[in-house]
């Protein structure tokens, strides 16, 4: 069980303060439309708690579905090559980021989610409350000062996290980041009123801004991720306030004192929402990252389309396409056939994924002896 701490990052009476410790925040660089600039910076209200202790054995299981495609398959291959994507050396890749932070921005409140790149280890979860702010460049500002707080503290963090036995301490220098933010604006229905309309706007404007705050501050573009994908890859398939309620449920299940809000009634206030939202865009950018990555070896790409082409269905596949080329017919049925083969090697890449991520959450280093 993990050890928690709340903590509150800004207080009221300490904005004045905290806003003179830097020459950088009491004049931050804002763009030439707001150049007229701010004279004074007033802190957010942020809530936050960090979770510290070591999580083994309390990963995330990403739900799938059963998976018949792939029945012609051998398990000594994937086993092999399992190892060797284990084994080969990465050349020409990206530097593989540090931390995960992802972000959920509504008009008044923003979420955010922290965790380690590598084990997807919860490191802090929080929402930063702007509705006292009036502009949406002021509130930018605001969100833009918690987040580089927090990516000031991410190695404390990850030290305090990992303090007990782990023998796999953070390294020191500089932090590589990937940023994420769950894009609501393409998850909503359209306006149905001027209030609906303006409100969408002002949503869309204010994403856009962290984006370009996001930017400058952790020298990464951040990755816009539709909220239908990152809860399809946890499992939940609906749509709407109910998806987003079970992928609540979800973090609130597998992480310990996962933030919680209620309203004096003792509903769930759904601002705790947008916590969850972060974390499903982040865990779901770690995937999407780590499949590209993966797709970038030749040699494990080699491997992985021999193994798919060597199945019973992709073999009739292969032979009607060689009867009927150079014909249109076989052509079309190539384009076909290799949809079919590049979507079957991400699901292969995927299930490798998870089997990492598991032997991770179970302390184990030893690769799988079959695909189960």
């Amino acid at each position: 069980m993990w050890q928690t701490e709340r903590e509150i990052l800004w207080h009221p009476h300490q904005a004045s303060l905290r806003s003179a410790r830097s020459s950088d925040e009491m004049m931050p660089h804002v763009p030439s439309l707001r150049a007229w600039c701010l004279l004074r910076i007033t802190a957010p209200h942020t809530t936050s708690f960090s979770a510290l202790g070591q999580v083994r054995g309390l990963r995330g299981r990403r739900r799938q579905e059963p998976d018949n495609t792939h029945a012609g398959s051998e398990l000594h291959g994937r086993a092999d090559v399992q190892s060797e994507a284990q084994a080969t050396p990465h050349s020409g890749r990206q530097a593989r980021p540090d931390f995960i932070v992802g972000l959920s921005v509504r008009r008044h409140i923003t979420g955010y989610a922290l965790l380690h790149f590598e084990d997807l280890l919860p490191l802090q979860f929080g929402i930063i409350d702007v509705r006292k702010a009036a502009e949406a460049q002021q509130k930018s500002l605001e969100i833009k000062a918690v987040l580089r707080e927090l990516k000031q503290e991410a190695p404390q963090k990850l030290q305090r996290a990992l303090a007990e036995g782990a023998d796999d301490r953070p390294a020191s220098g500089t932090r590589q980041w990937l940023v994420t933010i769950d894009d609501s604006t393409q998850d909503r229905a359209p306006a149905t009123n001027a209030s609906q309309s303006q409100s969408q706007m002002q949503i869309a404007m204010l994403q856009g801004l962290v984006i370009a705050d996001c930017r400058r501050l952790f020298k990464v573009a951040p990755t816009l991720v539709h909220p239908q994908l990152s809860r399809r890859h946890l499992g939940a398939r609906g749509r709407g306030i109910e998806a987003r309620q079970e992928v609540y449920e979800l973090a609130a299940s597998e992480i310990p004192d996962f933030l919680e809000l209620r309203r004096p009634s003792g509903a769930l206030n759904e601002d705790a929402l947008l916590v969850s939202d972060a974390w499903a865009s982040a865990r779901f950018a770690q995937r999407q990252w780590l499949v590209a990555d993966r797709r970038q070896d030749p040699h494990v790409m080699t491997k992985l389309r021999q193994l798919v082409l060597s199945s019973k269905p992709m073999r009739k596949i292969k032979q009607a396409v060689d009867d009927l080329l150079p014909r249109k017919a076989g052509r079309e049925l190539e384009e076909v056939m290799e949809t079919k083969v590049g979507r079957q090697i991400e699901d292969h890449i995927n299930r490798m994924l998870d089997r990492e991520l598991e032997r991770l959450g179970e302390g184990s280093a030893e690769p799988p002896l079959d695909d189960r």
